[in-house]
């Protein structure tokens, strides 16, 4: 699991002092201070302070430093200790996230403006979105995020074969402009009165505009506003640019330079901490984003540890959705990857074991009598190594995500949309006739879907017809880029169909069954 220790770092470079000491400082020094202004004991403030700082080096999630907090900060309410939280975290974030910009700026010498671009977003921060100057434009000084009190915008660093590839040509001279209600043109910048965006705190923000007005101490809480139906699956790919731009740090930091010499065939040869690194950057980025993993699959049959291991790196939500429906019996096996979900109907017939043999199920008469709606069957394979092998990672990821398709449909749904909003107007056909382009020439003529620019022709696979379009290979091959190790898929689509991989991220994030 990868850790933040510049984060951690700047977080405990900032100095400690009581509210009522804080309040009577000049706004410029505001910046060299973080505070507690719920708590006015400088050594309880240290306390909370270097909590936070052991939590962020280590990873941990809000539950787990709400669990180790001194008895004065568990007297305070639930929302507190969160805001307390989540403001630390983007603080120390902002800080760590300008000293890795300024250490990679040979590799990766521009940055981008990310808004997230719905009726939430302010004009202003409307217009920057797409911006991209170099990281040393003096301008960044001023319009670097947050610009203001619940700013969600973000930076993401970009090499220059990127950010051509978006369209820079050279940082602009004048900035982007919005226009008011009146018609009134404004040149984008941050919010009024707000300070410098490189060593800010929110808290301290509030604080002071509090203390200004007389007023006493609040809680900031807004309610959520409702998850993007799958309608507005656009909406769910820019959290998750969103979400990526927040700890691009870390994310745009893995490097897949070694891939260029490994096949496929040859991946249980490179070393784990290549092969495994942007895996376990997205794991410590759902963990930052405070979703919970871990949990245990109800799986019976074949490597069974195994397969709760790789499972687990799914949200918790979801395998616990999954596990009310019922168990997954797992056969190892050399074939090809395969989920069979039981259904009602098929659960009249599945306890016989000549029905098992006559469907090529043989494999799984051992289980029929326990065998019951809602079950799954999966073919696995290479699942009885001492590690966890390439294919077993992936194959055991995607074939859940059927399993996953059946007991939470609604996840699916936003994928479904995906693919019909991105194949409009084009005619199903065989893969053969497409695939082979894309690096995959193994399908048979029965095998059908729709090109669209998917990366891989699977992607495009349609169980169904034109008149019923049944797409149920777009979630399984996302997160088999995303969490099952494919390292040449999910090159493929970092670069050449991020869309795809902001909506699964922006569902691993945010999505709650």
């Amino acid at each position: 699991m990868a850790h933040y220790p510049s984060a951690a770092d700047y977080l405990r470079a900032r100095g400690v002092e009581p509210a009522a000491e804080f309040y009577a400082r000049l706004e410029h020094l505001r910046q060299e201070a973080w505070t507690l202004s719920k708590i006015s004991d400088v050594e309880q403030i240290e306390q909370v302070k270097q909590s936070l700082v052991k939590a962020l080096a280590e990873g941990k999630s809000f539950r787990e430093w709400q669990q180790a907090l001194t008895p004065g900060m568990l007297a305070l309410p639930r929302h507190y200790q969160e805001t307390v939280f989540r403001t630390a975290m983007l603080s120390s974030y902002n800080g760590a996230k300008w000293t890795h910009f300024r250490a990679h700026i040979g590799r990766r010498p521009i940055l981008r403006y990310i808004a997230v671009n719905d009726h939430r977003t302010r004009p202003a921060h409307h217009a920057l979105h797409g911006l991209m100057m170099p990281v040393e434009d003096e301008r960044w000084a001023n319009l670097a995020p947050p610009l203001g009190f619940n700013c969600r915008c973000s930076l993401v660093s970009l090499s220059d074969k990127q950010a051509k590839a978006l369209g820079y040509s050279g940082a602009p001279e004048k900035l982007p402009t919005w226009e008011d209600d009146h018609g009134v043109s404004h040149t984008a910048a941050a919010d009024k009165d707000w300070g410098s965006p490189e060593r800010r705190d929110l808290t301290d923000y509030l604080r002071q505009k509090e203390a200004k007005a007389g007023l006493g101490k609040a809680a900031y809480t807004e309610p959520s506003p409702p998850f993007p139906t799958p309608e507005n699956w656009r909406d769910v790919a820019k959290m998750g640019e969103e979400i990526w731009g927040r700890h691009s740090d870390l994310l745009d930091s893995v490097n897949f330079d070694w891939l260029q010499d490994i096949l496929p065939h040859q991946m249980d040869s490179a070393l784990p901490e290549k092969r495994d690194e942007f895996l376990n950057a997205l794991l410590a980025v759902m963990k930052r984003e405070g979703v919970e993993t871990g949990a245990q699959a109800k799986a019976e049959g074949d490597a069974v540890k195994k397969f709760k291991e790789i499972i687990g790196r799914y949200p918790a939500s979801w395998v616990n959705k999954a596990n009310s429906t019922g168990t997954v019996y797992i056969r190892n096996l050399t074939d090809r990857g395969y989920h069979l979900f039981i259904d009602d109907r098929m659960s009249l017939v599945v306890k016989n074991k000549r029905w098992l043999n006559s469907q090529g199920l043989r494999v799984f008469s051992k289980f029929a009598e326990q065998l019951q709606a809602g079950d799954s069957l999966l073919y696995l394979n290479e699942m009885t190594g001492k590690e966890v092998a390439y294919n077993a990672a992936r194959i055991s990821i995607h074939e859940y995500g059927h399993r996953l398709q059946r007991t939470v449909s609604e996840l699916d749904d936003y994928f479904k949309q995906f693919w019909l909003d991105r194949t409009a107007g084009e005619k199903t056909k065989p893969l053969a006739d497409f695939a082979k382009d894309k690096g995959t020439s193994h399908y048979s003529r029965t095998e059908v879907g729709r090109e669209d620019s998917f990366v891989d022709g699977y992607i495009g696979r349609n169980y169904g017809d034109d008149d019923n379009p049944q797409p149920r290979e777009v979630l399984t091959m996302t997160f088999q880029a995303l969490l099952g190790g494919d390292a040449h898929l999910l090159k493929k689509m970092l670069d050449n169909d991020r869309e795809m991989i902001y909506l699964g991220i922006g569902l691993l994030t945010r999505f709650t069954p």
